[in-house]
């Protein structure tokens, strides 16, 4: 959902930098049973519910150097609210992204808006399912325009590919 103060947690994805997958998990609501989303409840009607993983991704999250996604605070807004702690450094692709489209082409009109699926075709990135995408495509996306930013400079001068 799109309000991290009233809406519950349908899915986790987690991705290193190589984009593999660290945990990727359907989640039942504690509350609601009805929603607008591409996972249905059907999908969710035999799912734990966020605190049976609570203690495994507080352990993944410590075991971090940082935490990289795209409008990622209102991502660790509904990890805070459910009781899952991420105190590490933050990279939020999106506002990167646009202040990297600002610095390519000073016309371009700075949007702190711009959605990933625009950030993601700039990037070069395909979607596998133009129709609904789920938060491991969403994950790998990110990583996409991530890759697109550090590989061109925008983080200072590579050390290596990503």
């Amino acid at each position: 959902g799109p309000d991290p103060e009233v809406d519950e947690i349908l899915r986790i994805s987690i991705i290193d930098l190589s984009g593999n997958v660290i945990f990727d998990h359907l989640i039942k609501p504690s509350y609601y049973k009805a929603w607008r989303s591409p996972v249905t409840p059907e999908m969710v009607r035999n799912e734990k519910i966020i605190a049976m993983y609570r203690d495994e991704l507080n352990q993944i999250f410590s075991k971090t150097d940082c935490v990289i996604g795209y409008n990622i605070t209102k991502d660790l807004a509904f990890l805070r609210n459910s009781r899952i702690t991420c105190s590490k450094p933050v990279i939020d692709v999106k506002r990167d992204f646009g202040d990297y489209r600002r610095l390519k082409d000073p016309r371009f009109a700075f949007d702190r808006k711009y959605t990933l699926e625009s950030a993601a075709a700039y990037s070069g990135y395909e979607w596998d399912n133009q129709e609904e995408h789920y938060s491991i495509d969403n994950d790998i996306a990110t990583l996409q325009c991530l890759r697109k930013l550090y590989n061109a400079g925008f983080y200072g001068t590579p050390a290596r590919q990503i």
